[in-house]
């Protein structure tokens, strides 16, 4: 026998904490198109304006009629059609420019080639973001591949001498946007990505560098911490060398 249960309208017990809101603007593209599940219960709208239409005595940041954002931080003198980018857009790429230049100095962000990955309704923000600091070219492309990619790669390189960009801002939900991003980058380049995309990794904000090693520029403090702690790796000679237990052999000169 097969059957189904009706739960019913589902409704909170406000808190006191609580205010009721009116809402005009709400935006669940992640939850519409299924890359993040929700259970039963959820109310919609992770990103929301609206105005306060009631209140309690012990809410002290906003009172009935405001216009607000529900997001992680409160925004004053956004006309309130704009507003709504606070939700998650307009941080979001903030972010994203701000983590592609954190690690340089005003003086190398001035000479930077950058690029900005989508051309979207998120591209106008991060654009605006990116611009604030003052890199000397940003190439903002769509994320749709065509001849210009190719067009941008060789002017990318003319503008570096071959070397590639500088840094790159990818704010699209496309995997292959990223490997675009890539083949643009120059080695020791900066990747800035938001997108929700990257599956485990957008959830861990990650800070991730790879490749090999430059031995000449961290031969002497490589070497100072080596003479440091020598005492504790006579395990790994005596032992796992020497012992063949490892595929890499040791031979003692004098023996």
């Amino acid at each position: 026998m097969s059957g189904c249960a009706y739960f019913g309208l589902f409704c909170e017990v406000p808190m006191v904490s609580d205010i009721g809101v009116n809402l005009e603007l709400v935006s669940d593209l992640h939850i519409v198109r299924g890359v993040e599940p929700i259970g039963e219960g959820v109310i919609m709208g992770h990103e929301v304006t609206g105005k306060v239409i009631e209140t309690d005595d012990v809410v002290k940041t906003v009172k009935k009629d405001d216009m607000i954002v529900t997001a992680f931080a409160t925004s004053w003198g956004v006309e309130e059609k704009y507003l709504v980018l606070m939700g998650d857009n307009f941080p979001t790429v903030y972010f994203a420019a701000r983590n592609a230049f954190k690690e340089y100095t005003l003086e190398q962000i001035s000479r930077q080639i950058v690029v900005l990955i989508w051309c979207g309704p998120v591209g106008p923000c991060a654009l605006i973001n990116a611009l604030e600091y003052k890199p000397k070219h940003i190439f903002a492309v769509d994320s749709v591949p065509s001849e210009g990619w190719a067009g941008l790669d060789k002017r990318v390189k003319k503008l570096t001498d071959g070397r590639g960009a500088d840094a790159l801002i990818e704010v699209v939900e496309l995997s292959p946007a990223l490997r675009s991003a890539f083949e643009l980058l120059r080695p020791w380049g900066m990747i800035s990505s938001v997108g929700v995309h990257n599956a485990e990794a957008y959830g861990k904000n990650l800070k991730v560098q790879m490749g090999r090693c430059p031995i000449r520029s961290v031969f002497p403090q490589a070497l100072e911490a080596l003479k440091k702690n020598q005492h504790l790796l006579g395990y790994v000679v005596a032992i796992l060398y020497l012992g063949m237990k490892v595929q890499k052999v040791i031979f003692e000169a004098d023996r």
